[in-house]
């Protein structure tokens, strides 16, 4: 993420999608808290508030590319994907564990 911040090619292709530059920095600040919430389990509230965030962030970025003068269809749906898989398993090991610790307590 570092690497785009300063990346010219980077900065050139987010003004060409009509966003304004100086966006960028707080945007890449956003998104490095959100990889800390996810990756640390640290609480499940903001690790759903992380999960929401990016979602909302890959599904305008879908629609930024739709809107752009030379559209990328393919990298922000594949994000989507990747993320809602890394959701759907995070939820699918919540529920097991969950199982898991209902039946020993029996």
């Amino acid at each position: 993420m570092a690497y785009s911040i300063f990346n010219p090619e980077f900065t050139k292709r987010f003004a060409e999608i009509g966003f304004p530059t100086y966006l960028i920095i707080p945007l890449m600040t956003v998104k490095i808290l959100g990889l800390i919430a996810i990756w640390t389990n640290k609480s499940k509230l903001l690790k759903e508030w992380s999960y929401s965030g990016f979602l909302f962030l890959f599904l305008l970025a879908i629609l930024a590319e739709i809107n752009a003068p030379v559209p990328d269809y393919f990298s922000p749906p594949i994000a989507l994907i990747l993320l809602l898989t890394s959701y759907t398993l995070w939820k699918k090991g919540l529920k097991e564990r969950n199982h898991f610790l209902e039946r020993r307590m029996y």
